[in-house]
């Protein structure tokens, strides 16, 4: 994963409630190798430790303890080992990494798994190569102790064996660990650089069928669809949905060049950054836009992907992580709310400019963009326009 900064995870990561978060055990992977045993009370406590110590991996266990740090010490008491409770969390991989694969897979689970009267808590993208389901254990809590590890070991057992019988591909040994951690949902994955997301069964439905969605779920943009000119994108989606088109920040038509585009939660941020970088690099007139709930900055030079790197290195932009991962940034230029297909467009607009003269050539396409008369760049007349398919709920 590319080097993150504390304003980044301050202002573009959140936690969803992990239910009985302070008897699980949190386990951080830093940078340098060294791994954390930790405790947390809530969702707001676990980001503050993001924050922190900016780890490189972030897991936490599906099952809770009465003391959950204590439980791999080698000198453990029984006591710290007095299970609560335990997620009946089911995995599916696909050993090639395909995922449409895997997602088929996962859906004949969740359908077992529905039949079998077993109720589904959250539906995650492991960041990696497969899913895991998390589903509410029939285990009374009540019990006693020694009799409840004895239940919920029972239950994982016969889970993975009616799922095996029925030719569905589980990672069993997983399924059937008590003292198993999981990636913690919305963190990123050390070594893809994919999100742990949680998604719908909109989702994988839409993986299953082979839809490009699978790029909006793993590099956290939208994926790429040219306009079909139907209210639904072509797709057939009769659900509320949004519709969503872009643009990228590449110059259409130039080998390699890129124009600088930065997103903030508010005006005064963007102004305080955007000033900063300009002192530093020099770069020319940057536009204000905003769609009412953030504000975005757009500069016209036609900048190189190297001396672009150099400005988001040292960039407080909401977007800074997803350029230095995968150097392609998407616009989005208007929001198409569509309930049964009727169709409400929410387009950006320009708040105000901030002029800077220089001697660098501009983008052409993004010249156009911004409906601008008496100013001529490089690179084609007209960017490309791309749009993805969001189900409400789904992207945020």
């Amino acid at each position: 994963m590319a080097e993150t900064s504390k304003f980044e995870y301050t202002e573009a990561s959140s936690f969803p409630e992990i239910p009985n978060l302070k008897f699980r055990l949190i386990k951080f992977q830093l940078r340098s190798g060294k791994w954390l045993n930790l405790r947390v009370r809530d969702a707001l406590s676990l980001k503050k430790l993001f924050i922190r110590y900016q780890p490189l991996n972030a897991y936490w266990s599906t099952s809770q303890w009465l003391s959950p740090t204590k439980i791999e010490h080698p000198n453990y008491q029984v006591a710290d080992r007095c299970l609560i409770g335990s997620d009946l969390h089911l995995e599916v991989d696909d050993d090639e990494g395909n995922l449409q694969r895997a997602s088929k897979e996962m859906l004949k689970l969740t359908s077992a798994m529905t039949s079998a009267g077993y109720k589904l808590k959250a539906l995650v993208k492991s960041g990696m190569k497969g899913f895991h389901a998390y589903y509410e254990s029939k285990v009374s809590l009540d019990t006693d102790p020694r009799e409840r590890l004895k239940e919920i070991i029972k239950e994982k057992e016969k889970v993975t064996g009616f799922l095996e019988k029925k030719g569905i591909n589980i990672d069993a040994p997983v399924c059937k660990d008590l003292f198993r951690v999981l990636r913690i949902w919305n963190s990123y994955h050390g070594t893809t650089g994919q999100q742990c997301k949680l998604i719908t069964q909109h989702t994988l439905q839409s993986l299953a069928k082979g839809n490009d969605l699978e790029n909006q779920i793993n590099k956290g943009f939208p994926s790429s669809r040219e306009l079909t000119g139907k209210p639904d994108g072509g797709l057939g989606l009769t659900k509320p949905n949004r519709i969503g088109k872009f643009i990228r920040n590449k110059v259409e038509g130039t080998k390699d060049r890129y124009i600088l585009y930065t997103i903030y939660n508010n005006l005064q941020e963007l102004e305080k950054d955007m000033s900063k970088l300009q002192k530093m690099y020099g770069f020319g007139t940057y536009h204000v836009l905003t769609d009412k709930i953030k504000y975005f900055a757009l500069c016209l030079d036609a900048i190189t992907k190297r001396r672009l790197d150099k400005i988001y290195h040292n960039s407080k932009s909401l977007n800074r992580r997803k350029w230095l991962r995968f150097h392609n940034l998407y616009i989005k230029t208007s929001i198409i709310l569509s309930k049964k297909l009727e169709v409400l467009e929410e387009k950006m607009y320009e708040l105000k400019s901030f002029k800077h003269k220089n001697n660098v050539l501009k983008s052409q396409p993004h010249i156009d963009f911004l409906g601008i008369k008496d100013l001529k760049g490089i690179g084609k007349d007209k960017n490309t326009i791309y749009q993805t398919i969001f189900t409400t709920g789904d992207v945020k």
